[in-house]
């Protein structure tokens, strides 16, 4: 009799102990979900976090351009192929160079899979439209060995694109151009 009671205890406490597992595992399911939702808000949080501070930079960069008289003077005789005094020089050589950085930055987060291709071209946007004059490119060529390769090349792909006169980005330079960009981000991601 008391083998029964000890066996009926027994089968009790396994079911018992079935039940508890099954309801653990729940539990964990249950964890497991909250924890991935947390991580694609938190991804959320941190794409718009990264495209806002493009935005901000491109906005610091407009203003610049509206408020510093020297500025706007060097931009027009770049844009008409005039030569820049040296004061004039000094003014687009820094405000280049952090169009540069701020293109990088926008290359880095684009590579890391923070951005997307149209938050890319977007940030590159202010960049892009330089490049298109030959003093701006030939800036690039001095200063572009102080960055990493995939950006340096895909500004120089960039460039090539402008010149054979296919920039515009709707054309199928621009498909080749995201084509390398891709490469990159993969190779970025892979490494």
């Amino acid at each position: 009799m008391k083998n029964k009671q000890i066996q009926k205890w027994a089968l009790f406490a396994e079911i018992l102990s079935a039940v508890a597992v099954v309801i653990s595992l729940g539990f964990v399911g249950y964890q497991l979900q909250q924890s991935n939702e947390q991580a694609a808000l938190n991804t959320q949080a941190l794409e718009r976090a990264a495209y806002q501070q493009l935005i901000d930079r491109i906005s610091e960069f407009n203003l610049t351009t509206i408020q510093i008289p020297e500025l706007r003077s060097a931009r027009q005789k770049v844009e008409s192929g005039v030569e820049l005094t040296t004061d004039e020089t000094s003014v687009m050589n820094a405000f280049l160079f952090l169009a540069y950085r701020n293109g990088d930055l926008a290359y880095l987060q684009y590579q890391q899979g923070i951005i997307d291709e149209q938050r890319l071209l977007s940030g590159l946007g202010l960049l892009i439209n330089y490049l298109y004059y030959p003093w701006v490119q030939a800036h690039w060529e001095r200063l572009q060995e102080g960055f990493v390769d995939s950006y340096r090349d895909y500004i120089n792909q960039l460039i090539a694109e402008i010149n054979q006169g296919e920039s515009n980005f709707d054309s199928a330079a621009r498909q080749r151009l995201l084509e390398l960009t891709r490469q990159n981000r993969v190779e970025a991601v892979t490494q």
